[in-house]
């Protein structure tokens, strides 16, 4: 299932208070690329995107993305990283050095006290070219990724030997 929306009252961190959120939804994972077909590659192209659902900037200094499964890795947003409003930010592995397992895993978005405040649904066998998407609260394989963009679900060849597709949408109460 997901999580309920979280939002920000303000936080502690190292007993200084932070109040760059205060009043703010979490951002929410919204899509994942952990297996780029050629001529993309893991090391650069494999991404994770987060939608800032608020009216303003989203500040995610601090904050981290975990993934993998067992033992989760960890990337740390660095000072300054900024989600404008209502938008779609992928962050690659070219940038962030995050390397996706293909295999059994699941990303978790951490506050900057390490607490759970985003999750996808696990994942088995990510397919070549395929992103793990959000649609409405529930978790998808496309075949068409869309970083820094609204989700497109589009599923394997119909009957007429054509692909599927539709505009997958963002609502104020999805989760993450």
């Amino acid at each position: 299932g997901t999580m309920p929306p979280v939002r920000f009252v303000g936080s502690i961190l190292g007993g200084v208070s932070v109040n760059r959120n205060h009043g703010k939804m979490a951002p929410i994972i919204n899509e994942l690329l952990p297996n780029p077909a050629s001529p993309q590659t893991d090391a650069d192209d494999e991404f994770i995107e987060l939608y800032n659902p608020n009216d303003a900037s989203f500040d995610l200094t601090g904050f981290k993305l975990a993934f993998g499964s067992t033992n989760p890795k960890r990337y740390t947003f660095p000072e300054g990283t900024l989600l404008e409003p209502k938008s779609f930010k992928a962050f690659t592995s070219e940038d962030t050095s995050i390397s996706l397992s293909n295999d059994a895993a699941q990303v978790w978005l951490l506050d900057p006290n390490e607490k759970i405040i985003g999750q996808t649904e696990p994942y088995q066998t990510a397919k070549d070219g395929q992103s793990w998407a959000l649609n409405n609260g529930v978790w998808v394989w496309t075949l068409q990724p869309s970083p820094n963009a609204m989700n497109t679900l589009a599923t394997a060849a119909n009957g007429a030997g054509r692909s599927t597709a539709a505009v997958l949408g963002i609502t104020s109460g999805t989760g993450s």
